[in-house]
């Protein structure tokens, strides 16, 4: 199985295709999806690389997760999650959010037993998740939401873990600039240092700039309250 851990995509280079089958997808599906993609101007290396990969799921009980960039398969593996309906994208940076664990504001948290039968909390997407949970629920914690102060602060490197709740984010936009981490909600900022500029889609931006920083990156249910449908755990309180 070709795979690479989300952190490796940040080096990777684009265009990317980024598909998410069903469990036991059929033939018609995919070549609507296939069709899509072709119709934007896909190169044929790349639609022979999905049609080889889609020929062979890691597991059809779980559905199909897959990155391919110039011709070559970065990820075929099991989604955590599957998106509402089949998604194929062709764009600047890879979707991944599906790659990562959907939690429940009511999940217990996860802990470990270590060799002397004591509990440890485990380091995990789940762990920084009720982290964040607990701090954003303090008037002054080390948490905040809305892209404005999401993409400031991953500009600065002071994130720890970067929440998403999919469905309230939606097609939301950020201006991107010279680096992943080069993100604004609006484009005069970027402008100001002369950095060529472009707007991408916030669910994808949004998880490279984190994933450049060394940040978690944390799937929330969208019955989450967050201004824009993002929030961020800081490395440090803000000044």
């Amino acid at each position: 199985m070709d795979t690479v851990s989300m952190r490796d995509l940040v080096g990777a280079h684009g265009p990317f295709v980024s598909v998410y089958l069903p469990p036991n997808v059929n033939c018609l599906m995919w070549q609507a999806l296939r069709g899509q993609l072709v119709a934007e101007s896909l190169d044929d290396r790349t639609v022979t690389a999905l049609d080889e990969a889609a020929m062979v799921p890691p597991n059809r009980l779980l559905g199909q997760a897959l990155v391919v960039a110039e011709g070559v398969t970065l990820v075929n593996e099991a989604p955590a999650w599957l998106p509402s309906e089949p998604l194929a994208r062709l764009s600047d940076l890879p979707y991944l959010l599906p790659l990562t664990p959907r939690h429940s504001v009511r999940e217990p948290a996860v802990a470990l037993v270590n060799a002397d039968g004591a509990s440890d909390p485990v380091p995990s997407e789940r762990s920084f998740f009720d982290q964040f949970l607990f701090e954003f629920s303090r008037p002054d914690g080390p948490a905040v939401d809305g892209l404005r102060a999401c993409t400031e602060m991953l500009r600065d490197g002071n994130v720890d873990a970067l929440v998403i709740a999919p469905e309230q984010l939606g097609d939301r936009t950020v201006w991107v600039g010279g680096t992943h981490r080069d993100q604004v909600s609006e484009a005069s900022a970027l402008r100001a240092t002369g950095l060529a500029i472009n707007r991408q889609r916030a669910d994808e931006a949004l998880p490279m700039a984190a994933l450049a920083i060394g940040a978690e990156v944390v799937v929330a249910p969208d019955d989450l309250p967050l201004t824009d449908g993002v929030g961020v755990l800081l490395r440090h309180p803000r000044a």
